[in-house]
């Protein structure tokens, strides 16, 4: 067995690797590049080698350097993971030269199945269901020619490369010509190989692929198959094992064919035999073979209970291993969590995580943790949630409940967007298409800052404190007390997140439909371009609303469905709410909005906030509570047919919300209700004039 192995790969797959190694006892010697050097690969393994400056053409491609770093530390063998060089025949090749064993399938064999058209070619000899397709294409002539024999629509494929790279689709020959330039120059890019060849494409279809492991002598064992249909632009989103929909007849079919393509070959290592199935007709066809380890291959050790990762070091190191396929049970989903906007076209995005929190319940394999930068330089995978349970039903619950309990915050991630997907009934039903996706609806739950106006921060209660003496001022609301009156009223807890404007306001635009309260100091805001204030506002049924504040305001507070967290703390307060159905009376339900007014000697202070319950569900909203020591007054609204308030008035001063300067029984007190018109209401309103008469003013 080897003593030392080096890992030529970064994030989620070489902590993977590390992982094993360890367990197996064999050393470990990541390498990293200038932008990975406080990675998590780099902190777990027991050595780190430096490549070099960050592009991967000057560190993780560099076949050189890692070779020199192998030499230098004494390592046996090199596992490459996947992506980078781990179906690079010259790179697996250079690691035999320099006597150092490359873990993974034969030089020839990657090089043989590496390119798709001479694949097909291997998959003719031995027997293997091909979709119609051509040879390389000459030129554009050619490509019509064949375009026609195949039968529109075809998808003009790279001979080299994959992970969805140098693929279209093309429904007419208007297309041809321009598809052809593209794909060429994506894989000549991409793959420095330029040739293209075209395949029939299958409307309905699911790509389903066999995880297959040969020990390079002649003996091939499938290990099961795995469902990859919930793709987006040919790119994998949601992997799971098994494939639902499929007789037991035609699951045999498809691991015989799989095992027969590789002992046609006496494949080595761990590999994956990609399929197309058709189903319409109930047939499938080969597409592709990937001669190294899958990224998902975690949904199949989860079901077999092998670890991939060590039958290949095992396999590479001549230690015996005897090859029987495993019994499967239960079933397995794995998602992808990517750093990218799926509300900006899944932009891929960079930052710094502030908050990166995974279910205990489920196997993460990621990189990421608080604090680590996320650069432009890599794949934007942070993650991989898998789920296991007794069978599929069970496993899409765990899902949703473990991605529920996922959070990442500081940049953009797809996080909200496999939430949505895993609760839609189209998931749930199984048996997805692989142009799924582009049915599937996302509606982002988000704000955005479309303009940051001028000193407005993120605050939360209380704030930084107790760090001067480090030399780190403190932070937190101005207002505090408007602050957590305003988190009070749409339902926060009183330390969460909010906006503090102290100059001139943000523009906000909401993707989702959110409570809005505005307190502290007076201010003028537009929603829409219209004012605010005054006006009767609907916000359950608001879309993509602009908030704007333009004068010298405090902005109270922002949180959004309790995922947000600062150091810092403010005077807005945004929360994204869920609309539920309730009967309401049929004489019209009533849309309130109120505005609370309380000055204090030397502390102005005042509440703006907005119910709705047109159509959903009565809002009751404690803004003061009589048990809060802080505070001397209680109010109570409840929004249905009508508004009802209760004000209590204590007989004498609270010293310590005298001493804090709020509002307390020493304050002029001034009530305004804005409220839709009826019989009930108005009674109301006129009932809450009176007694607030009677409260008289003193101060």
């Amino acid at each position: 067995m080897f003593r030392k192995v080096l890992i030529a790969n970064r994030g989620e797959i070489a902590c993977r690797i590390i992982r094993t190694l360890h367990r197996m006892g064999i050393g470990s010697v990541a390498v990293y590049s200038d932008a990975d050097r406080h990675a998590l690969h780099v902190l777990q393994a027991d050595e780190a080698i430096h490549l070099g400056p960050s592009p991967v053409s000057e560190s993780y491609l560099r076949e050189d350097k890692l070779i020199a770093a192998a030499r230098d530390c004494g390592v046996e063998a090199i596992h490459p993971g996947y992506g980078f060089l781990s179906e690079s025949p010259p790179f697996a090749q250079a690691c035999e030269a320099a006597g150092i064993v490359f873990i993974g399938p034969t030089p020839a064999q990657i090089r043989d199945f590496g390119l798709k058209h001479t694949a097909r070619d291997i998959a003719a000899r031995a027997g293997i269901p091909l979709l119609p397709g051509s040879e390389l294409l000459a030129d554009i002539e050619e490509a019509r020619r064949e375009a026609v024999r195949i039968g529109y629509p075809v998808m003009l494929k790279s001979s080299a490369g994959g992970g969805g790279i140098g693929m279209q689709l093309v429904r007419q020959e208007s297309e041809l010509s321009a598809a052809l330039d593209g794909v060429e120059r994506l894989a000549q890019k991409n793959f420095s190989h330029g040739g293209v060849f075209l395949e029939r494409y299958i409307e309905h279809a699911r790509h389903i692929e066999v995880q297959i492991f040969g020990d390079g002598v002649g003996e091939v064992i499938a290990l099961g198959e795995r469902d990859c249909s919930v793709q987006r632009r040919n790119q994998k989103v949601i992997e799971e094992t098994p494939a639902t929909g499929l007789s037991e007849t035609l699951r045999n079919r498809l691991h015989d064919t799989a095992v027969r393509l590789g002992r046609a070959v006496r494949y080595k290592s761990a590999g994956t035999v990609e399929f197309v199935y058709d189903v319409r007709c109930g047939e499938f066809y080969f597409l592709e073979v990937n001669t190294r380890l899958q990224v998902e291959h975690c949904i199949t050790e989860e079901v077999t209970g092998v670890d991939l990762v060590e039958w290949m070091v095992r396999v590479a190191a001549n230690d015996g291993l005897k090859l029987v396929a495993p019994t499967s049970s239960g079933a397995s989903i794995q998602v992808r969590i990517y750093a990218e906007d799926p509300a900006r076209g899944f932009r891929p995005s960079s930052g710094t995580l502030t908050r990166a929190r995974f279910a205990a319940e489920a196997r993460v394999e990621s990189w990421v943790e608080d604090g680590t930068t996320i650069t432009p330089y890599y794949d934007p995978l942070l993650a991989k949630i898998i789920v296991a349970d007794v069978d599929r039903n069970a496993a899409v619950a765990k899902l949703q409940r473990v991605l529920n309990g996922t959070e990442i915050a500081g940049i953009e991630t797809n996080l909200d967007y496999v939430r949505q997907l895993a609760a839609a009934q189209v998931f749930a039903a199984g048996g997805m298409t692989t142009r799924v996706l582009e049915g599937f609806s996302y509606t982002p739950r988000t704000l955005e800052i479309l303009s940051g106006g001028t000193q407005t921060t993120i605050q939360d209660y209380p704030g930084r404190l107790k760090y001067w003496n480090v030399g780190v001022p403190p932070s937190g609301p101005m207002d505090s007390l408007s602050f957590r009156l305003g988190n009070r009223a749409v339902g926060n807890p009183s330390d969460a997140a909010a906006l503090e404007i102290t100059m001139s306001g943000p523009t906000l635009k909401f993707n989702t439909d959110a409570v809005i309260c505005l307190t502290g100091a007076r201010m003028h805001a537009d929603l829409d371009g219209r004012p605010i204030a005054g006006a009767v506002l609907d916000v359950w049924q608001t879309q993509s609303n602009r908030l704007y504040d333009s004068q010298d305001q405090s902005l109270d507070g922002l949180h959004m469905r309790g995922k947000f967290k600062s150091d810092t703390e403010g005077r807005y307060l945004i929360r994204t709410v869920q609309p539920v159905n309730y009967p309401i009376p049929s004489d019209g339900p009533v849309g309130a909005m109120l505005k609370a007014t309380g000055r204090h000697p030397w502390r102005p202070a005042h509440i703006h906030f907005v119910i709705s319950a047109d159509g959903y569900e009565p809002v009751t909203t404690h803004i003061f509570d009589r048990t809060d020591p802080y505070l001397a007054s209680d109010a109570v609204f409840a929004v249905k047919d009508s508004l009802i308030c209760d004000f209590v008035r204590h007989e004498k001063p609270d010293p310590q919300a005298s001493r804090l300067g709020i509002a307390g029984p020493y304050c002029t007190a001034q009530f305004d209700f804005r409220l839709t018109p009826s019989a009930t209401a108005q009674a109301t309103i006129m009932d809450a004039q009176r007694r607030l008469a009677a409260l008289g003013t003193r101060g």
